[in-house]
């Protein structure tokens, strides 16, 4: 969330000093690592509180957590410059988030899941992060191999739609902020 307002929430410092405003989603999402990073140290405190401590597999989550970043940091060039237009966009966020989760397997296996919703699940950037922390931190295992490499893949797709996107509006935002 932080990430996809921030470029209208520094509006003062968009419009008034010159600077490569491409960096202020980066600083957005940097936000969210901090978050992660405690997160994490918690869940490890539980897992060895609980007699199952991290293998190491739980390695695995350094190459997957900064894949994890690039992921949404590709996502928040395109939703910064939208939030721009539509403010609106970091109140709805949220829900659709919320949506999205909710449809992801998180805490259920994917084979409950009907076979439509299965498939698409399966190939689902969402459910290759999730699946990446239950694999490596709960059942002790690597995921499967091609989860990386298609995140990579599916990142880089959005990362260079969304900072062209990203590019082409920040002549705009002068008028809209």
């Amino acid at each position: 969330i932080s990430g996809t307002n921030s470029v209208w929430a520094h509006a003062g410092i968009v419009k008034n000093v010159p600077m490569n405003t491409d960096i202020l989603p980066v600083v957005g999402c940097l936000m969210g690592i901090v978050q992660l990073v405690v997160s994490m140290l918690f869940v490890i405190v539980l897992m060895i509180a609980d007699g199952n401590p991290p293998t190491v597999h739980a390695l695995y989550l350094v190459l997957h957590v900064a894949a994890q970043f690039l992921f949404v940091m590709s996502l928040c060039y395109s939703l910064s410059a939208i939030a721009v237009f539509l403010r609106d966009l970091s109140q709805v966020l949220p829900n659709l988030l919320m949506i999205a989760m909710f449809l992801t397997p998180i805490f259920y296996n994917i084979e409950m899941m009907p076979g439509p919703l299965r498939m698409i699940n399966e190939v689902s950037p969402l459910y290759i992060i999730s699946d990446g922390y239950r694999t490596a931190l709960v059942d002790h295992q690597l995921p499967p191999f091609w989860h990386l490499p298609y995140l990579l893949a599916v990142t880089a797709v959005l990362g260079y739609g969304g900072l062209t996107f990203f590019r082409r509006m920040r002549g705009h935002f002068d008028s809209a902020l």
